[in-house]
């Protein structure tokens, strides 16, 4: 887990860029700016806080500062906005909207929605001739504010979605069961529950969710961990690896590593000592 400093000039008030599948993979991480993801097209998923998000077409996601994310699966197809804000602009943006949470620095659950065509199809304009401007330093500055402004009020208006939303029945039937029941590891048992046989339930929640079953249950398992594990007062980390699934601590370890970026033990190090500088 890590503080990512983000480098563009000081004198700007934040950034925009294009991301895309041949974008190098980052570790968790964290930083001091507001950040917005609008996609373009294509499927994602997001690692944020331990807790997974689906990322689709026409959604719009906000990671606040203290929010440790990574982008942990993304098709070859997929496309999205990143817009980053600084400090200083979110907090003036705030107290001008008069609308509460943008200056927050976390959130229980992860603020995502998905817009309406026609919101979608202005912010998707917006960006793109803003980012063509970038050279006009006041001209992008003020953008900027304009910008964040108008994609929080967007957001605000956006109907509340579920993490499932746009998802195929069967394909939540069995995330859901994975969820509620983390000791089931038969495939068969998973598809029973979902309605499906295994082979059409293992094709269609891949295409759906960016990941196979198998992955998703690993998640899942990583999530449990660090729940189980919360400060290392009950559990030691081979014993909340076992209590969370995991058959053995070469296995944990692995998956921790993968989907972390950094093994267990020097991951909830930095944990403890970020919490502690926040204290």
């Amino acid at each position: 887990m890590s503080r990512e400093t983000l480098h563009y000039p000081s004198a700007y008030w934040g950034k925009l860029w294009r991301h895309d599948a041949s974008a190098r993979r980052l570790k968790l991480h964290s930083h001091d700016e507001l950040e917005m993801n609008l996609v373009i097209n294509g499927k994602a998923v997001y690692l944020i806080d331990g807790v997974l998000v689906p990322l689709r077409e026409g959604q719009i996601l906000w990671l606040f500062p203290e929010e440790q994310h990574v982008l942990v699966e993304r098709e070859s197809a997929f496309r999205m906005w990143i817009g980053v804000f600084k400090p200083k602009l979110v907090a003036r943006v705030g107290r001008s909207l008069k609308k509460k949470g943008l200056t927050a620095k976390r959130n229980e659950q992860p603020i995502t929605r998905f817009l309406s065509k026609k919101s979608n199809d202005s912010s998707l304009d917006l960006l793109e001739y803003l980012y063509g401007r970038q050279h006009c330093l006041s001209w992008f500055n003020d953008g900027l504010s304009f910008l964040l402004g108008r994609l929080w009020l967007e957001t605000l208006d956006a109907r509340e979605m579920d993490a499932f939303e746009r998802v195929h029945p069967a394909v939540e039937k069995a995330a859901r069961f994975l969820q509620s029941n983390p000791e089931i590891k038969s495939l068969s048992e998973i598809a029973a529950a979902s309605g499906l046989n295994r082979w059409n339930l293992s094709a269609l929640f891949k295409e759906q969710m960016g990941m196979p079953i198998t992955t998703y249950r690993q998640r899942l398992a990583i999530e449990r961990f660090l729940e189980i594990y919360g400060k290392g007062e009950r559990w030691n980390v081979t014993e909340a690896a076992f209590e969370a699934g995991f058959g053995s601590y070469p296995q944990f370890h692995r998956c921790f590593r993968r989907f972390m970026g950094a093994g267990p033990r020097r991951f909830l190090k930095r944990r403890s000592r970020r919490a502690a500088d926040l204290a």
